[in-house]
């Protein structure tokens, strides 16, 4: 198993205020433009307190490859597995 962020929640480094969670999908990590509080553009810290984790498994399948043609390359698939 291996986490994966669920919905991640930033603090404005100037201010300190926390920032409303992102949810992410995808691979994309989502960050926040500007803070509400003070209009800064950052920097912006991850705050681990406040950040969802999901667990996921990845799977990746592949041909065998003595079923392949020569000179060509097994294809592979991965499969997730969101917990």
């Amino acid at each position: 198993m291996y986490p994966q962020l669920k919905q991640i929640t930033y603090n404005c480094v100037p201010c300190g205020t926390l920032s409303l969670p992102f949810r992410q999908s995808g691979t994309t990590e989502v960050k926040p433009t500007a803070c509400l509080n003070c209009q800064s553009n950052g920097p912006f810290r991850l705050n681990s307190e406040h950040t969802v984790y999901r667990n996921y498994q990845k799977i990746t399948l592949q041909e065998t490859p003595g079923t392949v043609p020569p000179g060509r390359v097994p294809r592979q698939k991965e499969v997730l597995f969101n917990s």
